[in-house]
């Protein structure tokens, strides 16, 4: 869910008494949460996301796997969210005012609810196909294929993004306070206002409706993989054309990981959905209190408690975004096949290049190997002719 969907108030009593003050003052172990286990995320996230997608978006990944295709969005976007996420970061753990530029304030919140929709959306994708392949195997060669993945996936983006847009016009940047705040205009009305109501159908429709429809499909998918275990499945592992069309035993380590990655996103979605909903049984207190009358105040101290039991659940479903790559490894033979692959090569090349350094610059070449990276000696062979990065997949 939008950590910051709830958690808006903006400056009261002066320029003193904010939501984000009180909590760092009074409920200091939500903030401690924060500062040390997001920043863990991110180094586990960038790495990961990115060699996933690296790997995912391969070409001989692609051409006989439409899953690929999910999968390598899948990383790009929780890519680009965690790295938007650094942002929210700043401003509600460390109380740096990120966000209050003009144009980066309304920009902000469309680009990270986009990449933070897609996620569950893309999941979805790749459930339902994995339901057709499954469950629908005539059907399979119609719309499981590379191509349409990546038109289903252009269509979530534009999806994603229509729902989102109106979020440019919800947040701006307000001089007086010289933050990025919520339209005073949109939250009249309370519960009833127009933010109110986009937000509550949105973020139902996004972090609940889509959870438990890819719980429905993955019922669905595990019901029918049972029915044919034993006999029917031995049958088909060992004939050429699989019985009654239904070749599940070559696609079983495929359906394995995409179910493992789903699960994920349920189990790490619906308790972040559960925190959100309950906000309003933890109202905030009256800001106008001073420190002393806070930390006394009923009404704070069960809000602030609140705050501290959503923030450990919102830190432990952000791990999402972050660790698919290990699932990928436990789960995906192709993948944990190319991962090696990868890092055999970029081992290799590098040694290679130092042998080469040497051989030229004599005992000063070592040092002229130093400054190359992975990266650069993958670059430098995926230039050279009749050499591919996932060979061997």
């Amino acid at each position: 869910m939008s950590s910051f969907s709830n958690t808006t108030s903006g400056v009261h009593n002066g320029t003193r008494n904010t939501w984000s003050y009180i909590v760092s003052v009074h409920c200091p172990m939500a903030i401690l949460v924060d500062r040390t286990l997001t920043p863990l995320w991110y180094v586990i996230g960038l790495t990961g996301n990115i060699i996933s997608a690296k790997i995912w978006s391969d070409r001989r990944m692609r051409k006989n796997n439409s899953s690929a295709v999910y999968l390598a969005a899948l990383s790009i976007s929780d890519l680009v969210f965690l790295l938007l996420h650094s942002l929210q970061e700043l401003r509600y753990a460390w109380l740096i005012n990120s966000l209050g530029v003009p144009i980066v304030c309304e920009g902000y919140f469309l680009l990270v609810l986009v990449a933070q929709y897609l996620s569950p959306a893309l999941v979805l994708g790749f459930t339902v196909e994995r339901f057709i392949a499954v469950c629908r195997p005539f059907s399979k060669e119609m719309y499981c294929t590379s191509s349409r993945a990546l038109k289903v996936v252009a269509c979530l983006i534009i999806v994603c993004t229509s729902l989102c847009s109106i979020q440019s016009y919800f947040w701006t940047y307000n001089s007086a306070y010289d933050e990025c705040r919520i339209r005073d205009e949109v939250t009249m009305g309370g519960d009833t206002s127009l933010w109110s109501v986009w937000t509550w159908a949105t973020e139902m429709v996004i972090f609940l409706v889509i959870p438990l429809t890819i719980l429905a499909f993955n019922v669905l998918v595990i019901r029918e993989v049972r029915r044919v275990t034993g006999s029917e499945l031995k049958m088909a592992a060992n004939q050429a054309t699989p019985v009654g069309g239904r070749n599940l035993f070559s696609g079983g380590a495929t359906t394995a990981m995409l179910l493992s990655v789903s699960f994920y996103v349920i189990v790490t979605t619906l308790p972040a959905t559960l925190v959100y909903v309950l906000h309003p049984e933890f109202p905030e207190g009256d800001y106008s209190l001073t420190d002393r009358e806070i930390s006394q105040d009923p009404v704070w101290r069960r809000h602030l408690i609140y705050i501290m039991a959503r923030k450990i659940v919102e830190e432990v479903c952000l791990s999402h975004y972050a660790c698919n790559v290990f699932l990928y490894l436990v789960t995906g033979a192709q993948f944990r096949k190319s991962f090696v692959n990868l890092f055999c090569r970029c081992s290799n090349a590098r040694r290679t290049h130092s042998n080469d350094e040497r051989t030229v610059g004599g005992t000063g070449g070592g040092a002229g190997t130093v400054g190359v990276t992975c990266a650069e000696i993958v670059r430098r062979e995926s230039r050279q002719p009749g050499q591919e990065l996932a060979a061997q997949l």
